[in-house]
């Protein structure tokens, strides 16, 4: 086993998060939702193996071939930002 930084742990969340925004528009429990095959595309391609490998959202655009179901903001939907 190795140990993994709680830094770099916070860090790679943030982005992942970033990342999900960057495709779906917002972070809602139903953008997550209906966006389920393209959010588990993106983490198949930025964790590889459980390491990570790419976190840029315009170096993504080129392995990620699902489109986003686009939803509507309401208030108190925000779930992750």
């Amino acid at each position: 086993g190795f140990n993994v930084s709680p830094a770099f742990s916070a860090a790679m969340l943030s982005r992942i998060t970033a990342v999900i925004k960057d495709f779906c528009g917002l972070n809602s429990e139903e953008a997550i939702r209906k966006n389920f095959v393209l959010i588990y595309e993106l983490l198949d391609e930025i964790l590889d193996f459980g390491y990570a490998q790419e976190t840029s959202s315009e170096s993504l655009k080129a392995f990620v071939f699902n489109k986003p179901v686009l939803t509507e903001a309401s208030p108190g939907s925000g779930l992750l930002g």
